[in-house]
């Protein structure tokens, strides 16, 4: 079974707008490292809030029992 053109380039087209380009929005890994060292090494949570995502969450740790800390 044969595709039309019109149906294989309207496919593509599809799949690649699926996937994000590179080139849109590099990202400087070694600067985002730096910070996250620094947050820390400072004690300044604040510094976080550059790197990490916007609807980034803390999840509580379990412990081995599965009770979570007080």
């Amino acid at each position: 079974m044969r595709w039309p053109i019109k149906r294989f380039a309207l496919a593509m087209t599809g799949l690649m707008s699926a996937f994000p380009s590179a080139a849109t929005e590099p990202r400087d890994y070694k600067r985002e490292a730096a910070v996250w060292y620094e947050a820390f090494s400072k004690h300044d949570p604040q510094l976080l809030g550059s790197i990490l995502a916007k609807d980034w969450y803390e999840t509580p740790l379990q412990n081995a029992a599965g009770a979570k800390p007080a």
